[in-house]
């Protein structure tokens, strides 16, 4: 891994993970704990030999009091609000000049006042690592997610050799129905439901070959059948017809 700068190290963490699950519940929603974005992104991190280094350029605390409670009974209570810009660096341990810089930015509210930095810092770190790496989070299970994204992203399609033994025995099946190459190839891509062969979905090539066979052997079928007919009819013209 020494020989990584810090952009293909990066690259091999973003590749370990891509989706992570809602697994906590707040008050009205669900959502992706601190701890399960670091726990998920840990050994990653380590063995891609990076080192995350937040620092804190610039701050802001706003304090809001309101009034709580019945109105016999009201008492004032402060909400503070924190807001921290900061820097997040990555750092290659090899190479102390290796390093990449994001500017980032966070936010913490609490009413001891004691914990707004802590909630804005915990808060900045988990976001800052999944928009970085852009990890999806929904409530479905990993597989589930999978599923969805593959189901969304275009069919991989048949490369050219596959096309090229498509069209060869495609041509065969022409050649023995004594019909045009393109309307076999046409009949075949209506059969696949696809706009033509070059679009053929590479899980269908199978299918699709299969089919060709299907209609050769139909053909030769009938061929054999034909000069059978015609052998007899000549034997009965010349008197050999048993």
């Amino acid at each position: 891994m020494s020989d990584k700068n810090v952009y293909q190290r990066l690259a091999e963490v973003r590749k370990s993970i891509s989706y992570l699950k809602k697994e906590k519940s707040g008050n009205q929603f669900q959502y992706v704990g601190s701890s399960d974005v670091l726990g998920a992104l840990h050994s990653a991190i380590n063995d891609a030999g990076l080192l995350l280094i937040p620092s804190i350029t610039n701050h802001k605390l706003n304090e809001r009091v309101e009034l709580i409670g019945s109105e016999e009974n009201q008492k004032e209570r402060a909400t503070y609000f924190t807001e921290l810009e900061m820097n997040m660096r990555w750092q290659n341990i090899d190479d102390k000049n290796d390093f990449v810089d994001s500017a980032w930015y966070a936010q913490g509210v609490d009413i001891a006042g004691e914990k707004g930095v802590g909630k804005a810092l915990t808060y900045g770190e988990k976001y800052f690592l999944l928009k970085f790496f852009n990890i999806a989070t929904d409530k479905d299970d990993p597989d589930s997610f999978q599923r969805k994204q593959e189901s969304i992203q275009p069919p991989k399609l048949i490369d050219g050799k596959q096309l090229a033994a498509l069209k060869d025995e495609a041509r065969k099946v022409a050649e023995l129905a004594g019909a045009e190459l393109s309307i076999i190839q046409n009949k075949l891509a209506e059969a696949a439901k696809v706009p033509s062969l070059d679009q053929l979905p590479v899980n269908l090539f199978s299918s699709a070959m299969a089919q060709l066979i299907k209609w050769k052997q139909s053909y030769e079928k009938n061929s054999q059948e034909s000069k059978s007919a015609e052998q007899k009819q000549n034997d009965i013209n010349w008197g050999n017809a048993q």
